[in-house]
């Protein structure tokens, strides 16, 4: 049930909007702080959340003690998708993403 939903223009990119959307659920396992939808990185906060590192995704620290190698984005996305976290469907834009060949 969603609750709240506005939308902003980012303080540090004039034109660019963000918007925060405010719900209530009930989960049954812990959600990651950041997933794909919609072709956007979608930001979740919860009390309780454990806490996720956005250079190697793994969850328990923050990027400021990562001592893991960086994992890019598209390899990110393509784990939610295969593991079935995320269907497809929901991935939106970033689907195009899974079939791109990695960048060297």
């Amino acid at each position: 049930m969603i609750k709240k939903s506005f939308y902003k223009d980012s303080d540090d990119l004039p034109g660019i909007t963000s918007d925060d959307i405010e719900c209530v659920a009930i989960l049954r396992k812990h959600v990651p702080g950041i997933l794909p939808a919609f072709g956007r990185k979608m930001m979740l906060r919860y009390p309780g959340q454990p806490l996720l590192c956005r250079k190697c995704f793994e969850i328990g620290h923050l990027c400021a003690r990562c001592e893991g190698e960086k994992v890019d984005w598209a390899s990110f996305v393509k784990v939610f998708v295969k593991e079935g976290v995320v269907p497809i469907a929901l991935i939106g834009e970033w689907s195009r993403i899974l079939d791109e060949p990695k960048k060297s």
